[in-house]
């Protein structure tokens, strides 16, 4: 069972591991954040107004699992996830 502060979403038909975390990092990267990895595993943050942003990801067979390892206590985790999504988004 993944923990509370984790969620997951499937690799798109057509779109690979390796060109939707390029993507994620040129965003996150572009956007002041900080990213590191590779097609397997590897980690990120970034800065909000409230403080700062950072997780986890690791690619499971046809699915990329985000782990959030810190956040402001005042962004709830919904808010923080659709943030991310949108950088992982192909």
């Amino acid at each position: 069972m993944a923990a509370a502060n984790s969620f997951s979403f499937a690799l798109l038909n057509g779109v690979s591991a390796v060109s939707l975390l390029a993507r994620a990092e040129e965003r996150i990267c572009s956007s002041g954040g900080r990213f590191s990895g590779d097609a397997t595993a590897g980690s990120f943050s970034g800065k909000t107004l409230l403080g700062e942003v950072a997780g986890e990801y690791q690619v499971v067979a046809n699915e990329v699992i985000i782990t959030i390892t810190g956040k402001p206590a005042l962004l709830s985790l919904n808010k923080v996830k659709t943030g991310i999504e949108a950088f992982f988004s192909a």
